[in-house]
């Protein structure tokens, strides 16, 4: 047993009937989100699209963490194998936890979750992103195992009325 659970913490795989706690986690998530360093709302709408579809474990997974009896996190994993000569590799593609329970161990929870998740399914490696200035994050990723590989960088153009 684990510090987390000892104070009362709970991680536990969403299923269909968690779907109206997903989409209010994705209310929460969006309004943290926007406007700051960490993405905006965009992001946060792009990372929560479709999640409440991963409760049935087909395409991905979800976790919810809770502290005595309130939501307060979710991570969302899935699973990919672009190559089919190189071993399957899983993606977390959300984590995040309410900013007045951080630093309470669920985040940690959350990421041990989709480890054991992920090796179950026979994936060799899970790959995570960070949001520039997103700090907080990183040092979580990285006292999880997590080691910086790649950096991705955009430009966005705007577009016609043709999309050209």
């Amino acid at each position: 047993m684990s510090a987390a659970d000892e104070a009362g913490l709970v991680v536990w795989q969403a299923s269909f009937d968690d779907a109206e706690t997903l989409a209010d986690l994705a209310v929460r998530c969006e309004a943290d989100l926007a406007g700051g360093r960490r993405g905006g709302q965009a992001l946060a709408s792009e990372a929560w699209f479709g999640l409440p579809s991963l409760a049935d474990g087909s395409s991905g997974a979800a976790w919810l963490a809770g502290w005595n009896g309130v939501v307060v996190g979710v991570a969302a994993a899935t699973l990919g194998k672009p190559n089919p000569l190189e071993p399957a590799v899983a993606q977390l593609g959300m984590l995040w936890v309410d900013p007045e329970w951080r630093e309470l161990g669920a985040g940690g929870e959350l990421i041990e979750a989709v480890v054991a998740w992920a090796k179950s399914q026979g994936a060799a490696a899970l790959d995570a992103g960070a949001l520039p200035g997103d700090r907080p994050l990183k040092r979580l990723l990285e006292s999880s195992g997590f080691k910086a590989r790649l950096i991705t960088m955009r430009t966005e153009f705007e577009l016609g009325v043709d999309g050209i």
